[in-house]
């Protein structure tokens, strides 16, 4: 299924972040870092409480989070299934052959520019980058 077909041609992230992307730090990042950082923990420790509390309600929930995972993680897979920000460093003569994990992954998106997968990022706040980069983990400011 194509992100274009979801949301009319437009690629979420890059949206976001032409719109809400600003050219400094702001007091909201570190609600954005606790919230991506929230997906590594906090449903290991929901599992766990429902296991030693009910083993049905363990259940229940493991048979929800598996049904609400797949389709994120299989079916509506953005980019190939590299996180935004590599997606936008790769460019498509990087992964032609559908590498596993391309070396590109590894470099700022401002590398590729417009030639990137998620294509160019017009931001409309100055002195924001041109290019899609991780926004969680910049609490203690922006790497320029």
């Amino acid at each position: 299924m194509s992100t274009g077909f979801l949301t009319g041609g437009t690629v979420p992230t890059v949206w976001l972040q032409e719109h809400l992307k600003l050219g400094h730090p702001t007091s909201w990042e570190p609600v954005i870092t606790l919230t991506y950082v929230s997906f590594f923990f906090l449903p290991y420790l929901v599992a766990g409480v429902l296991w030693l509390r009910s083993r049905s309600a363990f259940h229940q929930w493991a048979l929800r989070f598996v049904t609400m995972s797949f389709p994120g993680r299989c079916v509506l897979r953005p980019g190939a299934g590299a996180p935004p920000w590599a997606a936008a460093a790769c460019r498509p003569i990087d992964v032609h052959d559908s590498p596993t994990n391309p070396g590109c992954m590894y470099f700022s998106a401002r590398y590729a520019g417009s030639d990137g997968l998620l294509g160019a990022l017009h931001p409309v706040n100055p002195g924001a980058h041109p290019w899609v980069e991780k926004l969680s983990g910049n609490a203690g400011g922006r790497c320029t």
